[in-house]
């Protein structure tokens, strides 16, 4: 039973571990929602975002990584910085493995 319960809470981790990348693209989306900011968060949402693509790569998560980069891209656009989002899209780090 012992051995069951362990081996249950590896798995809850490993599960939780593999999505650790959406879930601070998920922060990042519900921030830029959040009227007028968040009060006593100090992220932002392209703190939450780089940290998702810097965690999927990390996995080597290519879906992940692909979703974080698409919503970093979506917020530079909204930002007016389509120069950096398409620098970003050129550079090799965007497409390292």
């Amino acid at each position: 039973m012992a051995h069951t319960s362990e081996r249950c809470k590896r798995q809850c981790y490993f599960r939780e571990a593999y999505y650790a990348a959406e879930m601070h693209r998920l922060r990042g989306e519900l921030l830029l929602r959040a009227e007028g900011g968040v009060r006593g968060v100090a992220l932002t949402p392209e703190a939450c975002f780089q940290k998702a693509l810097s965690i999927a790569r990390s996995q080597q998560a290519k879906a992940l990584e692909l979703r974080a980069a698409t919503s970093l891209a979506r917020l530079w656009q909204h930002q007016g910085k389509r120069q950096e989002a398409y620098d970003f899209r050129k550079s090799p780090q965007a497409h390292a493995s």
